[in-house]
């Protein structure tokens, strides 16, 4: 979640959109069994490439949602609702035992995901009229160009999201696989860090919604976890992935480079979620730049409110000055 409040358009009833956008995951859901049963399945035996296809298939019927309500943000809950029958799919696809206590830990820890995920996502969703503001900047980039745009969502708002969960998935896949857990102190170790990152964001995203019934339009937030990372909640995000690979660590796993799940989820918030984010927060709120001096960008540290402070005169000094030069211009001209 971001620190904005959601960007809406015009008025449509709240019912009818949640019944387009149920029907978009029950639809494709239907539509992906069916591509499995009678096509996918005798396409060979490899659980993760028939995975791969079925995922990206499932991807593509939602985008045909998307399209038709007018709306990317259909696609919004993709990423915590296939983490589930992805990993149920190759567990039954390679006769593991669904019960074992290793897939139980694994399924369990996804179910509560993608259940906060859901559930963080339909708290602040006031139907179709909502869309994410990053979808908005695209379009205006695309001057409103719909056949540009609905090209670029398909590949980058849907197709490579998907892609990047799947590759995150990748240590999951390994470990469902596995027959056994062969180190106890790994796999629980990182169970315990999956479990404290879905905390992490959940203080974190609870933090938010507090503040933001009380703050401020040019305000920032700056209270709870948020006054010792700008974005608690997107480093609890990477940690749930990285515990996921822990878990993996500790079993019997046949794949010697898992460790690509949780870099790709590192990779894409630092180097492209928190950046359009902050990108954003400095257009509407040029004083958050104080903030990016005082506080860490993700990691949890120490606050410099030194430098915080060095800025915050330097911003008043330059906001002295320019306010002396268009008086100076007003009294010339």
């Amino acid at each position: 979640m971001s620190q904005e409040h959601p960007q809406t358009s015009q008025h449509r009833s709240y019912f009818k959109d949640l019944s387009i956008v149920l029907s978009a995951y029950i639809v494709a859901g239907i539509s992906t069994y069916l591509a499995y049963t009678y096509f996918v399945n005798s396409l060979g035996k490899d659980s993760l490439i028939q995975s791969i296809i079925l995922d990206i298939f499932a991807t593509s019927v939602v985008f045909l949602f998307s399209l038709a309500a007018g709306n990317t943000s259909v696609y919004d809950i993709y990423w915590g609702v296939a983490t589930i029958p992805l990993a149920t799919f190759w567990i039954k696809n390679t006769t593991q035992d669904l019960f074992s206590t290793k897939n139980v830990f694994f399924l369990i820890l996804l179910a509560i995901y993608t259940f906060r995920h859901v559930r963080l996502y339909f708290s602040h969703w006031t139907g179709l009229q909502y869309e994410d503001f990053r979808y908005v900047d695209m379009k205006k980039k695309v001057n409103n160009n719909p056949w540009l745009f609905w090209i670029l969502s398909f590949i980058s708002l849907h197709m490579i999201p998907t892609l990047f969960v799947l590759t995150a998935m990748i240590p999951v896949y390994d470990g469902v696989i596995a027959t056994e857990i062969t180190s106890s102190w790994i796999f629980f170790l990182g169970v315990v860090i999956s479990i404290g990152g879905i905390a992490i964001e959940d203080i974190a995203d609870y933090q938010l919604h507090k503040w933001r019934k009380t703050c401020r339009p040019d305000a920032f937030i700056d209270v709870g976890l948020w006054r010792y990372s700008r974005h608690p909640n997107y480093f609890g995000e990477i940690a749930f992935w990285v515990g996921l690979y822990a878990m993996d660590l500790g079993t019997n796993g046949t794949i010697s480079w898992t460790w690509v799940g949780p870099l790709s989820i590192f990779l894409l918030f630092e180097g492209v979620t928190i950046s359009m984010m902050e990108g954003h927060l400095l257009k509407k709120r040029p004083t958050y730049a104080i903030q990016q001096k005082r506080v860490s960008r993700l990691m949890f540290w120490f606050r410099n409110e030194k430098a915080a402070g060095e800025h915050e005169a330097l911003l008043q000094n330059n906001q002295t000055h320019h306010s002396s030069v268009g008086i100076q211009l007003s009294q010339q001209a």
